[in-house]
């Protein structure tokens, strides 16, 4: 799947908030008076959006067959690093 897939999905879903996040974009975030506010408004809007649960699926499919070709690998450093890379990439987008 195309990485962009999400995003174009996203902004063609006037159901699930993207009509939200443009308009309050459009606005440039009136009433908020801090850089800060208008991150946490950005991020909150975000997050609330359809696109990024699917996003995510996406992530834990790459992580799952990640960790599942280096489960053929022997047992050792470089194998537990790759394991920890991929629960490190999952817990940091989650």
């Amino acid at each position: 799947m195309d990485p962009w897939d999400h995003i174009r999905r996203a902004v063609a879903d006037t159901r699930s908030g993207s009509a939200q996040i443009a308009a309050r974009a459009a606005q440039g975030f009136e009433g908020l008076s801090t850089r800060r506010d208008v991150m946490r408004a950005s991020r909150a809007l975000l997050r609330a959006h359809p696109a990024m649960a699917a996003a995510h699926a996406d992530l834990r499919r790459w992580s799952d067959a990640a960790r599942a070709e280096v489960a053929g690998l022997p047992s050792g450093p470089a194998r537990r690093a790759f394991e920890i890379m991929c629960d490190f990439v999952m817990e940091r987008t989650s």
